[in-house]
């Protein structure tokens, strides 16, 4: 019986992976704007994160390259205004046609009460219950991801140089208003290691409010 199933079991994965797209919608390239709102444990954070991502292969295939940015402010009681950036460059791959996993690296820097360079890299998991073609397509979201503190091309005090992991989970809804524009909602809890020092901003929720445009062939 369980030789039996092994055959099966492998028609069916390579089934779900020649059927999976590297792309929603079968889209030749997907462009993202969000607007975020946070609290962290010692500062609020509004934001805006662009991304774009675009199919590895002219066919249909599991992979896309994912490529972007993030600029947030920060404020709070424990210092004056400041804010953080990062960039990032990631690998999309579809191991079902509706769950999808991403590794990326980000590089960015924070300038808040004091100011530091962070890199990192990021496992992220996406499962959606409908179809992205669906009206509406809810979704869940975990991501787990190492990063490091430090000064790039600059001398480091003895205290600077400081790495730890992040975890964050998320829940949300894909509304489709055409076929090529979808608006996005999601909430997000984070939790990490403090890198920050004195002050903490590595624990808190995030709601964020996108807006994602499909390409089409």
């Amino acid at each position: 019986m369980r030789r039996a199933a092994l055959p099966v079991a492998v028609v069916l994965s390579v089934w779900f992976c020649l059927s999976a797209v590297a792309v929603d919608r079968d889209a030749r390239m997907i462009d993202t704007i969000r607007l975020e709102y946070g609290e962290l444990n010692d500062a609020d954070l509004i934001g805006l994160k662009i991304w774009g991502e675009n199919a590895l292969l002219p066919e249909r295939g599991p992979w896309a390259i994912l490529f972007g940015g993030r600029i947030c402010e920060l404020s709070g009681e424990a210092a004056e205004d400041g804010d953080l950036w990062n960039i990032f460059l990631g690998i999309k791959y579809y191991i079902f046609p509706e769950t999808s996993a991403v590794l990326q690296a980000t590089y960015g820097e924070v300038d808040w009460h004091r100011s530091y360079d962070v890199r990192g890299v990021e496992m992220q998991l996406v499962h959606r219950f409908l179809p992205a073609e669906e009206p509406m397509s809810p979704f869940v979201r975990g991501a787990a991801g190492l990063k490091e503190r430090g000064r790039f091309g600059d001398p480091v005090e003895p205290d600077e140089d400081k790495d730890g992991v992040q975890f964050e989970v998320g829940a949300g809804i894909d509304f489709q208003s055409n076929e090529e524009l979808s608006f996005v909602f999601e909430a997000a809890l984070i939790e990490g290691e403090n890198l920050h020092g004195e002050i903490d901003i590595s624990d808190g929720w995030i709601l964020s409010f996108g807006m994602k445009y499909h390409w089409f062939r």
